[in-house]
């Protein structure tokens, strides 16, 4: 038992690459952590293109269809596995399939594009860091695109994870997110810098 445990670990923290290998030959474990290693991401970049998706009446459309877009985007991503190119990275290639499936939920509802988001944006979503603070020490994570950016913040240790998401994603000032994750100050401020440390490292490679 333990020793499955042990196997089990092992394989989570295997590359994307090897996973998606595993997952080509048959093994379902191997796409369920690859699901399990990108959900969250994935999950907060939907519900910032739901957000913004607006029907003719200018009212949101929200109700469960960030998750149904979530969970379509995986099936699709699961079903064309074998398309997938190792030169690109593998959250690049599965946010898009989102961004395509998202875009084909507003088709089908007729639903408009929200003021704040621009059908450019929306076809393109390399300028979607409009909702991302613009200070400047923010300039490195505003000029990534957005489906990259989540991707690498969820792949970060979840020390770093939690105030990055807090800070990029839902635009938290720092003593906030002292407050929600009961941290002191400048350990937030600390942890930030080498999230940020972090990303620009995996941006580079």
């Amino acid at each position: 038992m333990e020793e499955t445990s042990h196997k089990g670990q092992l394989k989570r923290d295997l590359p994307d690459k090897l996973l998606i290998n595993a997952a080509l030959e048959g093994d379902q474990t191997a796409y369920s952590l690859l699901v399990q290693r990108y959900k969250e991401g994935l999950t907060l970049y939907v519900n910032e293109l739901v957000a913004n998706l607006k029907n003719s009446e200018g009212i949101i459309e929200l109700a469960e269809e960030p998750q149904d877009i979530v969970q379509e985007a995986f099936h699709k991503a699961f079903q064309s596995l074998d398309t997938y190119s190792p030169q690109y990275r593998f959250s690049t290639w599965l946010f898009n399939i989102a961004k395509n499936t998202a875009i084909d939920y507003a088709r089908k509802r007729k639903i408009s594009i929200g003021a704040n988001l621009s059908q450019e944006n929306l076809h393109g979503l390399a300028n979607i860091g409009a909702g991302i603070k613009n200070s400047p020490e923010d300039k490195l994570i505003s000029s990534q695109e957005y489906n990259t950016l989540i991707g690498m913040i969820n792949s970060l240790d979840e020390k770093y994870r939690q105030p990055a998401i807090l800070r990029f994603i839902k635009e938290y000032e720092y003593n906030e997110i002292a407050q929600e994750l009961n941290l002191e100050l400048n350990t937030v401020k600390t942890r930030l810098k080498r999230a940020k440390e972090l990303l620009k490292k995996m941006n580079s490679l």
